[in-house]
């Protein structure tokens, strides 16, 4: 049996099954009530959040495990939608590559032989620069022939042309720098 009953916020009459539960004719005026009231914090948006709230978040959340279902229905949430950073999306994008030749250099220097070669530079000067002379810096095996050009002059295209070709793995082409003296040389970071 229905009673009729008046909405706490808008004094609008509404019938309900459950007079002592339902206060309110709608939710719209469930809300409008509670924010009238105070019993809502005022909007967040725009407000910036501390870091040692979002570090104590992370760390809530940290090895959360989601549902096969909830993992689903974020997928489906984000289907259509541009998956951009920064909303730039193709050449605008800051990792745009157009031939993706920044993936394939970074494949190439992360194989093994590419490993062996530095290892093998590194011992034959004696794990120090061999323009200033320091030892236990950061160093780094710098190309004589720059690697991009031996790649180009071999016309180098996938990974297993790179693997093969001498040049690239030849000891003689490379030697030992610290940072600072790295940074002086002419075919630093492509300057030639």
């Amino acid at each position: 049996m229905e009673v009729k009953t008046k909405c706490l916020h808008c004094g609008k009459e509404f019938s309900s099954p459950l007079p002592d539960k339902r206060k309110y004719c709608s939710q719209k005026c469930y809300w409008k009530d509670k924010k009238r009231r105070g019993l809502i914090p005022p909007s967040r948006k725009g407000s910036k959040i501390s870091e040692e709230h979002k570090r104590k978040f992370g760390k809530a959340n940290k090895g959360r495990k989601c549902t096969e279902e909830t993992r689903k229905k974020m997928s489906l949430s984000k289907m259509g939608k541009k998956n951009s950073m920064y909303g730039r999306t193709g050449k605008d994008h800051p990792n745009w590559v157009g031939n993706k030749i920044k993936y394939f250099y970074k494949r190439i220097r992360r194989s093994t032989q590419y490993i062996q070669w530095r290892s093998n530079c590194f011992q034959r000067d004696n794990w120090s620069c061999q323009t200033c002379g320091l030892r236990g810096k950061k160093l780094v095996v710098h190309h004589i022939k720059g690697f991009a050009q031996i790649l180009k002059d071999h016309k180098i295209k996938t990974f297993e042309q790179a693997l093969n070709c001498k040049e690239l793995w030849d000891r003689n082409n490379g030697v030992t720098l610290c940072e600072e003296c790295h940074k002086l040389t002419n075919n630093y970071q492509k300057r030639i």
